[in-house]
This record gives C-alpha cells, sequence and structure tokens, in this order.
C-alpha cells in the first residue's frame, strides 16, 4: 500500500506532541522539549519518503522539506490543541527527560 507522504506529515503532526509529552518531564525546559519535537520530526519526515514508491532516497530535499512541515505543523497542532488542554501534565507529568 503506498501511503501520501502529506497524510503521514499531518497524522504525525497531531500525534509527535503526545510522544514529546510521554518522553518528557512536565518540568523541562522548552529547548529540550523542542529538541525533542524536531528530532521526531526529522525522523517523520524521512518514514514519509520512505512511503513513497518512487525511489526517491531517503536523506533527499523532499525527506528535509516533509520534516520541516511536520515540524511547523506539530508546532500548530501544539500550541492550538495540546497546550490548552495541559496533555504534558496530565500523561506524565514526572517522567522522562528534562
Amino acid at each position: 500500500m503506498n501511503l501520501s507522504a502529506i497524510i503521514v506529515t499531518m497524522v504525525a503532526s497531531v500525534i509527535i506532541p503526545a510522544i514529546t509529552a510521554l518522553l518528557t518531564k512536565a518540568t523541562a525546559s522548552v529547548g529540550v522539549k523542542q529538541a525533542v519535537t524536531g528530532l521526531l520530526s526529522a525522523v517523520s519526515g524521512l518514514l514519509a519518503v520512505s512511503t513513497q514508491l518512487d525511489g526517491t532516497a531517503v536523506i533527499s530535499k523532499p525527506a528535509v522539506v516533509l520534516a520541516l512541515g511536520t515540524f511547523l505543523s506539530t508546532q500548530a497542532a501544539y500550541w492550538g490543541l495540546w497546550k490548552p488542554h495541559e496533555v504534558n501534565a496530565k500523561v506524565a507529568p514526572g517522567v522522562g527527560l528534562g
């Protein structure tokens, strides 16, 4: 099955803030949370490119563009959806990095 890279990016953008909340403490600095989010976005960009059947190289311009798009979409999802509901404080406030 060939998944669209855009669909993979959009799904990952909504899920990555929750994964970041699981991996970092609620009291972790913004820098730690942004670094984890950036790393997860880069992985998502690589995975989105790998879902394509056209033989696109994993480390390529489309991978970088998708990773950047994922990071920006993740920030929008975090500030618009996850932050108002304080997901980090409810999921695992004392567990993880930071």
